[in-house]
């Protein structure tokens, strides 16, 4: 699939230089009704060794050279248990030596091989392209490299009589983009058959949804990917639930700023516009929209009177009820929907709210990183939790309401 050359290979002495760990001193927000004789230094270093341990068997099936570091950023001690919320780094490299090693690449192999002679030219070539590409980006941007993300995770466990942590109760939640947790009961990771049959139903969409070229036309490359995720991932902090507009693009477009400090106090939509943007979407032209009014209201103190739909993800009537998915998906078509596993880096995920949209910034087939603004979040890992049902034709993933998009790679020209 849950940033080439300078946003993946990352190598752990750079890591500290680039800011993906976070700081090493933090003061975490504490509230005990425990007894005073209780070390809540004690608990939390437990519990965070807790959550590295469970990290590392976790991540261990595909990757190997794992590093995690975690820092408490609240501790409530109550009726004796201990709730911890982590917002950590990890950095690891991927087992696999090459890119068909990896399960959902091989499934997508799988579908080739035993479907080709079946498939006309166009399904064949649509197959063929996505496979090619997933094998590309894995061997040049993660094969052999080191790749580090942030992330956020909620450990609760009963204490003993003596104030320790009790490790055989201990329970874990994955935040969401959102800032909500969700108990993990299962793992973080689907198994590789699993994978491999993702890939296979994946290739089988492909073939499924293609059609062939006609003579009259052709197609162009138009949008950069690696582009937009390096501007996102160069214009967002990684203040995770909060937001450092010193990192934004304000010069540029100093409206974001504008749109935070209003009531709606958003500005999701518009960063991963300006990404987008980056990547090579165009704006619509002048004689469509008055371009002041459309890419967003640089040089005014208020939200755009007229039609903005890049800077609200759902209809509102400052968008003329449009909003950037309708936009996007209706109106231009340059959105198409994917899933977790094979969104592209410079794609979009669309959070279960509807309200909430980030930006893809990594994704190495085995799971995915995010980087958005207003809960400000830089390279963020996400992961596909295995659930108690696996339904081929529907994966399961931690968003389970979520959507994935990838830009359309090609436009059609006459």
């Amino acid at each position: 699939m849950k940033k080439f050359k300078m946003l993946f290979s990352l190598f752990v002495v750079s890591l500290l230089i680039t800011g993906f760990f976070l700081p090493t001193k933090f003061n975490p927000k504490v509230f005990s009704d425990t007894n005073p004789s209780v070390n809540v230094d004690v608990i939390t270093n437990e519990l965070s060794e807790v959550l590295k341990t469970w990290i590392v068997k976790n991540d261990s099936q595909y990757y190997k050279d794992i590093t995690v570091e975690c820092h408490p950023i609240s501790v409530v001690i109550k009726d004796g248990n201990a709730e911890v919320v982590f917002h950590g780094a990890i950095s690891e490299m991927l087992k696999a030596k090459t890119a068909n090693e990896l399960p959902e690449i091989r499934g997508m192999q799988k579908f080739l091989k035993l479907k080709q002679a079946n498939l006309s030219h166009g399904k064949l070539s649509a197959v063929n392209d996505e496979i090619n590409y997933w094998v590309k980006t894995v061997n040049e941007n993660y094969i052999g490299k080191i790749e580090a993300g942030n992330f956020g995770f909620k450990v609760v466990a009963d204490l003993t009589d003596e104030g320790h942590i009790q490790k055989e109760t201990a329970k874990f939640f994955l935040e969401d983009a959102e800032g909500g947790f969700e108990e993990i009961t299962d793992g973080l990771y689907l198994s590789p058959d699993e994978m491999e049959q993702d890939g296979f139903e994946h290739a089988k969409k492909i073939a499924d949804n293609a059609k062939d070229i006609g003579i009259e036309g052709f197609y162009i490359d138009t949008y950069n990917g690696t582009a937009a995720a390096q501007y996102a991932e160069a214009h967002s902090s990684n203040s995770l639930g909060l937001y450092d507009s010193s990192y934004w693009n304000n010069t540029e477009f100093p409206f974001a700023l504008t749109m935070m400090k209003s009531p709606y106090g958003s500005d999701c939509a518009d960063f991963v516009s300006q990404a987008m943007y980056k990547g090579g979407i165009p704006m619509d032209p002048d004689y469509l929209h008055d371009r002041s009014h459309w890419w967003c209201n640089m040089y005014s103190s208020t939200p755009p009177p007229d039609y903005a739909p890049w800077i609200w993800i759902t209809p509102t009537s400052q968008n003329n009820y449009t909003g950037l998915k309708n936009y996007m998906l209706q109106i231009r078509g340059y959105w198409e929907r994917t899933d977790i596993h094979h969104v592209r880096v410079g794609g979009i995920m669309v959070s279960q709210s509807n309200d909430h949209v980030m930006m893809v910034t990594g994704n190495d087939s085995v799971k995915m990183y995010l980087t958005a603004h207003t809960q400000d979040r830089k390279h963020y890992v996400f992961y596909d939790i295995k659930t108690d049902t696996f339904i081929t034709t529907n994966p399961p993933d931690y968003y389970k309401n979520c959507e994935y998009y990838n830009v359309h790679k090609y436009t059609w020209v006459n």
